[in-house]
């Protein structure tokens, strides 16, 4: 439980980066640890929907996650690809950095 509260919050961050990265009208904090609460249940919700195919579920929910934080953010719809790289290498990064602090901390 503890894990999933710190990426929860972790998500923030490259979220935020992202849109601004992307020329989001409107990328405050706020609406970026929102949209990562909406995003973590949109992915439980795929993964339970079609928890035959794993690859399905990752897809759908990345694209549902991705047009949903457009339209929240205001981002424009031609910087589409741009929104989606970045937040998707910005999380791997971060994600992958996190886990290796939280791992550090608590020796699991």
């Amino acid at each position: 439980m503890l894990e999933a509260i710190f990426f929860l919050v972790i998500y923030i961050f490259p979220l935020h980066w992202a849109a601004e990265f992307a020329e989001a009208e409107e990328s405050n904090y706020l609406k970026c640890f929102i949209l990562s609460i909406v995003t973590t249940f949109v992915k439980i919700t795929s993964l339970i929907l079609f928890a035959n195919n794993a690859l399905i579920a990752l897809l759908i929910s990345m694209l549902v996650s991705i047009s949903i934080c457009m339209n929240v953010l205001k981002i424009p719809g031609s910087n589409f690809l741009m929104f989606a790289v970045m937040l998707g290498f910005l999380n791997i990064v971060i994600t992958g950095s996190a886990r290796l602090v939280f791992n550090g901390i608590t020796g699991s």
